[in-house]
């Protein structure tokens, strides 16, 4: 596959060197990467396929790239422009995850079930060899497959380095990791989340956050204070798994101690473990573009688990999580639920405000220039056809949905693919 690179930052230069390792898989231009430009070079992009930000709609008549890595470098509302128009444009994107917010993410995930543009996270280590087997591991466990050393899934413990522990870091660092929790535990139900200072603070260092997953298990989550630690412990009935990883090159070591079970860490080179799962995702949509891109569905819950830690936190309560499906015809039946409350809102303000002006008698109100043009147009005595015509136009908004009826799309899933 050949792929273009748009507004890089270092995780997207690594994830460019990892694809460029591979022989079947080429980087033929970058767009708004000028700080990594001698690195690209080094992978394989000349100077001359390094283009300038302002020139990335090149990107969407580019015959010759099968898609596109997106980085976090460019403004952010640059970069919700960029990915709105490339989903619309039917280009497959790799995104460095969290790419975005989460009402931005809710609604890439709309467009792309219009455009069949499939959308795919990533993050180092997401896709290590370990987490894949992990997965398989926990999934014969909850099939009661006897045999599995882990048994059936009790909780999830992820440490990871809070570096500055600044609102953002810490925020964005749990994003990725509520991804790798969702891939291994499944829907999260519920969540918690207790810092060491009163809400609100500039300090998220040692933030704890419990989860609850659909399944029963628990997954906690800590920003450790210490620097470029991370830990991740699977426990079952049976046993456990624990790996070290500085979260960064995407590498884990693997914990021995007491009923811990062994799994082949994998290399620690990402460039031997990193690329197949993307790869494999995006050849699945270019076969079946109707399939559900349930990879986007865990980023996009993912960064609403992250987004729901400042409500948890302010409010020092457990915060349940109805996993509404956003759709356009919600959107829309949503867009008119609220108009309607506003429309009657407005109605019972107008009736009585209308009826003291009648009962004022102002002379003004009263005088022949009402019936004269232009302001017999806007008599003010005719507010209640008005009105009338105002609600008429709204509620024929409400067949709106009829003409632009979407056609609905199949959901189909391959397992295979998933990591």
């Amino acid at each position: 596959m050949q792929f273009a690179l748009l507004s890089a930052d270092e995780d997207a230069v690594q994830l460019a060197r990892t694809l460029a390792a591979a022989s079947d898989h080429r980087l033929i231009a970058a767009y708004g990467c000028e700080e990594f430009s001698a690195q690209l070079a080094e992978i394989g992009i000349p100077e001359s396929a390094q283009f300038p930000l302002e020139e990335w709609e090149r990107l969407q008549h580019e015959p010759d790239c099968d898609a596109a890595i997106v980085g976090r470098a460019a403004p952010e509302d640059q970069r919700a422009e960029h990915l709105r128009k490339l989903v619309q444009a039917g280009l497959p994107l790799i995104v460095i995850h969290p790419v975005c917010d989460m009402l931005l993410s809710f609604e890439l995930q709309m467009i792309q079930r219009d455009s069949g543009s499939p959308i795919v996270p990533w993050f180092p280590g997401l896709y290590n060899e370990s987490v894949t087997s992990l997965k398989t591991l926990i999934a014969a466990g909850a099939e009661g497959d006897t045999a599995t050393e882990l048994g059936t899934l009790q909780q999830i413990t992820i440490e990871r380095d809070a570096k500055d522990g600044s609102p953002p870091t810490v925020r964005e660092a749990f994003a990725r990791d509520a991804l790798l929790a969702r891939r291994l535990a499944g829907r999260l139900d519920r969540i918690g989340a207790l810092g060491a200072n009163p809400y609100p603070s500039t300090d998220w260092r040692n933030l704890s956050i419990h989860m609850t997953a659909e399944n029963g298990a628990v997954v906690r989550w800590t920003a450790s204070p210490v620097a470029d630690s991370g830990e991740l412990t699977v426990t079952g009935d049976k046993g456990k798994v624990a790996f070290r990883s500085d979260f960064t090159t995407g590498g884990w070591d693997s914990v021995q101690g007491t009923n811990t079970i062994s799994l082949p860490a994998g290399s620690s080179d990402p460039a031997t473990n990193s690329y197949a799962p993307l790869t494999a995702s995006l050849q699945q949509f270019a076969k079946d573009p109707t399939a559900a891109n349930e990879l986007w569905e865990d980023a996009c819950r993912a960064v609403e688990l992250a987004d729901t830690v400042d409500h948890s936190y302010r409010r020092g309560k457990t915060i349940k999580l109805y996993h509404e499906e956003h759709t356009e015809e919600e959107t829309f039946k949503s867009m008119m639920a609220a108009g309607g409350c506003l429309a009657m809102l407005l109605t019972l303000m107008i009736i009585p405000f209308f009826a003291m002006l009648e009962s004022l008698k102002i002379p003004w109100l009263e005088g022949d220039a009402w019936h004269r043009f232009p302001l017999s147009l806007l008599y003010w005595r005719n507010w209640p056809l008005y009105l009338l015509g105002a609600l008429t136009i709204f509620l024929t908004l409400q067949f709106l949905r009829l003409v632009f009826k979407s056609k609905p799309r199949p959901k189909v899933v391959d397992e295979a693919t998933s990591p």
